[in-house]
């Protein structure tokens, strides 16, 4: 259990920024991922066979969890449309948080003695797999929440631009006018010009 159940943990954060990549539609960075992933998936595999290490076993998830949510981070952060940047920041805010988790539970497993057991490493450990609750919860709003948003974007452009040059339509136009009249005085005149030329 603990080479498979780590494995498959280090794994799904690859995948959930593989997913991340894809949705920003930006490059996946596979040699990182890479070289990364092997030397901690074989970490993991002598932490749980050859020496029966929690440290080993910590670091190694760590390791994969400090790199794939700091590259998720990064892409919410820098890489996302100016309209959902709040919602970008929010789920990158909760990965930079979950990022802090893993690096002061792995101070706490190195810092306990060495035979330690997961009930002796004490509070790191427990506040871990309680921010991991939350995480998973909050992450997953996150991401439906980029995704209704993005899905309403995607459909105001529809509504209110032409299909053929992207140009506002008129119903969008009407849309414009009213809000710059709410705007400024009501009794200051507006006037808009529309040139078709073709």
């Amino acid at each position: 259990t603990r080479i498979v159940g780590n494995s498959v943990a280090m794994l799904a954060l690859a995948l959930l920024y593989a997913g991340t990549a894809a949705f920003l539609q930006r490059p996946l960075r596979r040699h990182l991922l890479a070289a990364v992933y092997v030397p901690a998936l074989l970490l993991n595999l002598y932490g749980a066979v050859i020496d029966d290490s929690m440290a080993a076993r910590v670091t190694a998830y760590s390791l994969c969890a400090v790199v794939a949510c700091g590259m998720m981070t990064h892409d919410l952060i820098a890489h996302i449309r100016p309209e959902q940047r709040g919602v970008g920041r929010f789920v990158g805010a909760i990965w930079l948080i979950y990022t802090v988790i893993c690096l002061v539970r792995l101070v706490g497993v190195w810092g306990a003695s060495p035979g330690a057991t997961l009930a002796e490493v004490g509070v790191p450990q427990v506040m871990f797999f309680a921010v991991l609750q939350v995480v998973a919860l909050l992450s997953a709003v996150g991401h439906l929440l980029r995704l209704s948003q993005r899905l309403q974007l995607q459909l105001d452009a529809r509504i209110n631009r032409d299909e053929l040059t992207g140009a506002l339509n008129r119903r969008a136009f009407r849309v414009l006018a009213q809000e710059r009249q709410a705007a400024t005085d009501s009794a200051a005149p507006l006037v808009l010009m529309v040139l078709d030329i073709d």
